[in-house]
């Protein structure tokens, strides 16, 4: 907002030694408007300092007491990270698989039953992670963009991700080129309430999504873990994808995830290809076609090609038509946009049913 004076102009001459009226002049000059972006950055990281501090002298005024009221068997010795990183005197130009294992091993124990508390002064108690490098060379599906600077220090951080019209908020971790996403946690909706509330995917509750200045908070007693962690023995985690085909019964969901784990094994033969066939038979796959018997082959094609041109009106997703399409023609060679179609539209929606069932089975 602009201040402006009368627009009537005084003629009269002033003095030319008229120093103090110069001054006053230039004392009426407008602040600049990145001096003051300046002091109120200057501001959050003072406050920021100040936060660390206190939590340091005071660490239990900033411990989540209702996760431990609940757990009991937690151990409730915490320490605040500050300035940490596995890469003393290491460069990541140049790691080796092993290296990166025992950095991600390291860097895990202090993250598994961790939590972070905004400068809102809301907490989110971390029961389950997942691990990223970002060198293509030892993680092919890690993301890398070449406009990423790598913090030196772990520090965790809330940030949007869109992926067609979706979009969510996810917790990281980073430390160099080590990324770790939240995908399980447990935390309080509403600041002073007693009631707990567990999450389970990357997608973070939405009231911590717009958080700021996260400190961490690690266990002090290294917490019992494995690979795909889960929590305490209560199977509060989520399901592995590509072992679904073991835990379901016989269904679209057990094929697909039975293929995906193939392609990616490099595992995929004609023999696998006939067996999901025999899969698909014996839960009678043909009925969500509208065939009512065991069709041949051509019959299968023949019957997918009439629905995907709408000659027979046939109420079937395109992921589970591609699915039977992909195993009754053999093909091989499957591209990566078909893959995440087959995960999207089969695997995902079972992924979030079960994560759903097992938050209500942890009773909080």
């Amino acid at each position: 907002m602009f201040n402006f004076a009368s627009s009537k102009v005084d003629s009269r001459k002033r003095p030319r030694n008229d120093v103090k009226s110069i001054n006053n002049i230039k004392r009426l000059r407008t602040p600049s408007p990145i001096s003051r972006l300046y002091e109120d950055k200057l501001e959050v990281l003072l406050l920021a300092r100040s936060r660390m501090k206190c939590a340091q002298i005071y660490l239990n005024d900033f411990k989540p007491h209702a996760i431990f009221q609940r757990f009991p068997e937690l151990d409730e010795n915490y320490k605040l990270v500050v300035s940490f990183s596995p890469f003393e005197g290491i460069s990541d130009d140049d790691m080796s698989n092993v290296q990166v294992q025992s950095i991600v091993d390291m860097m895990k124990d202090m993250l598994i039953h961790s939590f972070v508390r905004s400068q809102e002064n809301n907490w989110l108690f971390v029961t389950q992670i997942e691990a990223y490098y970002h060198d293509k060379a030892i993680d092919d599906v890690a993301q890398i963009d070449k406009s990423s600077k790598y913090p030196n220090y772990l520090e965790a951080s809330i940030e949007k991700f869109e992926m067609g019209k979706g979009s969510w908020y996810e917790l990281r971790f980073r430390c160099q080129k080590v990324e770790f996403i939240a995908t399980g946690g447990i935390f309080q909706s509403e600041q002073g309430d007693t009631k707990l509330v567990a999450f389970l995917g990357v997608a973070v509750p939405s009231f911590i999504c717009h958080d700021t200045e996260l400190l961490i908070f690690s266990p002090t007693t290294k917490p019992e873990s494995v690979a795909c962690v889960r929590m305490l023995p209560m199977n509060f985690c989520t399901p592995n994808q590509l072992r679904l085909f073991e835990e379901e019964p016989n269904g679209f969901t057990a094929v697909c995830s039975r293929i995906i784990s193939l392609v990616i094994g490099g595992a995929l033969t004609i023999e696998k290809m006939e067996e999901l066939e025999s899969r698909m038979t014996d839960f009678k796959y043909y009925k969500s076609i509208g065939l009512n018997e065991v069709p041949s082959k051509d019959a299968v094609l023949n019957q997918i090609r009439k629905i995907r041109k709408k000659e027979i009106a046939i109420k079937l997703s395109k992921p589970k038509i591609l699915l039977i399409d992909i195993i009754f023609s053999l093909k091989m060679n499957i591209s990566n946009q078909n893959l995440l179609l087959l995960y999207n539209g089969i695997i995902y929606p079972k992924v979030k049913s079960i994560n759903q069932k097992r938050i209500k089975e942890l009773h909080l």
